[in-house]
């Protein structure tokens, strides 16, 4: 029973060290394949007196559909330059799911702390073994300053300890009077993102050189 058990652990040790580790922007730049797991909209608010105790609920996993349409998997793959992109929203939408509707709209602008992010993702329920992780966190629509905020994060999918954090608020002018208006306000927000990522790996890329 004794070797047995010895035998056990070392067959769960093996397993765990054959699993690649990416853990630095480095490996994340090199990289040529990430999976993509989706919009957390879990700690997301709208910021919009109007909208107060309104059910946007549904509207959220209507975004995510027009975001999915209107951003294939070849122009996400030109954007980031990876060669293969593997999507997998199945994480996001469990933590989507427990979103409480009441809890979405608000009066004041909604920010969300930094250092608080890795806490989301660890709740994500991952069944890939090892890779890159990619997944963007909604965090505000704001009427107010007609601005949309949002993290890119990007982590080792083995021990979902984050790689890096790219943040950014995005602002085009437009008004939003129709909840529907802020779904090309939170496409051009991915693409700023991506550019940001992009800007850092062809700094990285022009190093090597």
């Amino acid at each position: 029973m004794k070797k047995a058990f010895i035998l056990f652990t070392i067959c769960l040790a093996i397993n765990a060290f054959g699993q690649k580790v990416f853990s630095n922007e480095k490996d994340l730049f090199n990289s040529r394949k990430i999976t993509f797991y989706g919009y957390d909209f879990s700690n997301f608010q709208l910021s919009d007196a109007k909208r107060v105790n309104q059910d946007l609920k549904k509207y959220l996993f209507t975004l995510s559909g027009f975001l999915d349409e209107h951003l294939p998997s070849k122009k996400l793959e030109k954007w980031i330059d990876k060669d293969s992109i593997i999507y997998n929203y199945s994480p996001t939408i469990v933590v989507n799911k427990g979103i409480n509707s009441e809890a979405i709209s608000a009066f004041a602008k909604h920010t969300i702390n930094k250092d608080s992010i890795q806490s989301f993702v660890n709740r994500y329920q991952i069944v890939e073994k090892e890779g890159i992780g990619y997944v963007i966190i909604f965090e505000c629509f704001d009427n107010a300053s007609k601005s949309v905020s949002a993290y890119q994060v990007f982590f080792d999918v083995n021990t979902k300890k984050i790689i890096t954090i790219d943040y950014n608020v995005s602002k085009d002018g437009n008004s939003y009077n129709r909840i529907s208006d802020w779904n090309a306000a939170a496409f051009l927000a991915l693409k700023r993102l991506a550019d940001i990522y992009k800007d850092k790996q062809d700094k990285y890329l022009k190093g090597k050189k």
